[in-house]
């Protein structure tokens, strides 16, 4: 079995263009990407989590296949890491797919052996979604 861990906080910026958006529009936003990640799942039957920084966001959690987890006042970075690390004992290295275009934080994953892909590239190729402003 594959695992797609995403750094949610890092692909809904790039969707927006880095733009600072009021909370509603950040909820918004991540409910976009959770629904797009569900779809992608049709193609690709992985385990799924997706990560967010801070504040959990206002989201009908139950009606997505995607587990969310929130960094509850702190970056998730390392609750992915821990992640990461956890699923190394009971997984191959390569089935661990860390989406994120955080250098640091994808080094650090690569240090386990998890595969990183870069958000862009995530956004454009597997979810078939143009980088613009949601």
């Amino acid at each position: 079995m594959r695992i797609l861990l995403v750094d949610g906080t890092n692909l809904t910026r790039i969707m927006n263009n880095y733009k600072v958006r009021p909370f509603a529009e950040e909820d918004a936003a991540s409910a976009v990407l959770i629904s797009q990640i569900d779809k992608a799942n049709a193609t690709y039957a992985w385990k799924k989590e997706i990560f967010f920084d801070g504040r959990k966001r206002k989201i009908a959690k139950d009606s997505y296949t995607t587990d969310i987890f929130y960094g509850k006042g702190k970056k998730a970075d390392e609750l992915i890491v821990n992640t990461v690390a956890e699923y190394f004992l009971n997984y191959k290295p390569e089935e661990i797919i860390v989406v994120t275009s955080d250098r640091d934080l994808g080094r650090r994953c690569e240090f386990y052996g998890a595969q990183v892909v870069k958000s862009e590239n995530f956004l454009t190729i597997w979810l078939d979604m143009p980088i613009v402003s949601c």
